[in-house]
């Protein structure tokens, strides 16, 4: 069986035609052989039994008795045409059982598993015939398949990576900008606060020189400047 396996499946379809052909042809010898021989017990004139069991030869055959060997007859020419056509169609279903049935299941299945997005799994290379072959290149496609799949899914997870790194990259300047501009924003109101200050004191200052009651003195003072 195992040798049936392996060999190709010409040579196997063959090999089962031939065997299931000869045990055919056996067996309608058998047939054959059978009926001629319960032809030969029949006298060619036939015979009577009397009622008393005597035996009364008769010229010829008797009704039943010659229905007895016309269905001999059919039966022989029947065999003739059922056993090797018989034996054609058990060899066809012999070489679908051993040889067909488990690889094409394989494949189906693996079709399904895959059609369904699951190349996880592993297709068994049952034989070295041409159906082997077929589920050996099968196996093969579907690991190429599942090497792809987990290139793309890596090179997917590599591109998420990066964006989400660029993304950070891209805002911590954005957050830099934003900090010195609040900075130099702060300084800017800084300086506009003691300018203003300085106005102030300055236009006091002016003021209190003004005024009558300041002592002349004062006015020299080189600290101070008067128009």
């Amino acid at each position: 069986m195992e040798r049936l396996k392996n060999m190709g499946l010409k040579k196997s379809f063959l090999l089962l035609s031939l065997s299931c052909l000869a045990a055919a042809f056996l067996l309608l010898g058998a047939v054959i052989f059978l009926c001629r021989g319960i032809e030969n017990h029949y006298p060619l004139g036939g015979v009577e039994i009397l009622s008393d069991g005597s035996v009364v030869p008769l010229p010829s055959p008797t009704v039943s008795q010659q229905r007895i060997l016309a269905t001999l007859n059919i039966v022989q020419t029947v065999s003739c045409i059922l056993f090797p056509v018989g034996g054609l169609i058990v060899s066809v279903f012999l070489f679908y059982y051993l040889k067909l049935k488990q690889p094409i299941s394989c494949l189906q299945n693996g079709i399904m598993r895959i059609q369904n997005n699951d190349l996880d799994f592993s297709l068994p290379i049952l034989s070295n015939d041409e159906m082997g072959q077929l589920c050996a290149a099968f196996e093969e496609m579907r690991s190429e398949l599942l090497k792809s799949n987990r290139l793309l899914w890596q090179q997917a997870e590599e591109r998420k990576r990066l964006n989400a790194a660029f993304s950070h990259d891209l805002r911590n300047p954005i957050t830099v900008l934003k900090g010195s501009v609040k900075l130099a924003i702060l300084k800017i109101i800084n300086l506009l606060a003691m300018l203003m200050v300085v106005q102030t004191a300055n236009t006091a200052c002016i003021w209190v020189v003004y005024q009558p009651e300041f002592p002349d003195e004062a006015k020299k003072m080189k600290h101070i400047k008067t128009k």
